[in-house]
Formats: C-alpha cells, structure tokens, sequence
C-alpha cells in the first residue's frame, strides 16, 4: 500500500499541480464536491502564479499516508481589484519580477 500511495501522490502532483490538468482533479478525489473545491483552488492558484512549479522532493510513505517534502517556485502576478478575480477577469495585473521559493510539508491520506 505505501508504494502504491507514493505514486497516486507522485502522479497528482506531476499531472494535476505540475501539468496544470484541471480535468483530472476528479481521478484523485472521490467526492465531486471536494473535487470541485479543489479544481476552483487550482484555478486561482494557476492564475496568481503562472510559472508555478512544485518538485517533490522526498517522500516518506507508512501505510495510506504520504509524508512530503516539496520546493515550490513561482514568480507571482498581483492582481489589483483583487475582488473582481472571483466575478469577472481582473481589471489590470503585473508581475512582480522576483521568483519566490517555498519549502513544504504535506501529509496526504488515501481513503479508499
């Protein structure tokens, strides 16, 4: 099971949050409301951060859990009249110039 948790976290990862494929958000949530909240989530996060990208560092599996280590890098865009992001498309936006780097930590539970 460990093994096999590692890859559906690896395959999310390199699919959903790395290749940007929204459609397949589905494939790893089995509520389509969750699934739906995190497609949303995706969305915004794709539009604030354009360039983003999250290597997976290292893994850790015991069981249905993941434990991850990821560096995330982007280069922000900032968004002015932020609140027309969530009714409209935003009324002017610029990039900042500076990549920034984030160190993570994940704990992902399978179910199921």
């Amino acid at each position: 099971m460990s093994e096999q948790s590692k890859g559906l976290v690896r395959r999310y990862y390199d699919q959903v949050i790395n290749g940007r494929d929204l459609d397949a958000v589905g494939d790893y949530f089995a509520d389509e409301r969750t699934a739906a909240g995190v497609r949303k989530g995706c969305f915004f996060y794709f539009q604030a951060f354009p360039a983003l990208h999250v290597p997976l560092d290292e893994f850790v599996a015991e069981g249905d859990r993941v434990f991850l280590r990821s560096t995330m890098t982007a280069t922000p865009l900032w968004f002015l009249a932020a609140a027309r992001i969530i009714v409209g498309p935003p009324m002017s936006m610029f990039s900042t110039a500076s990549r920034s780097v984030t160190s993570g930590l994940s704990i992902v539970s399978r179910n199921g």
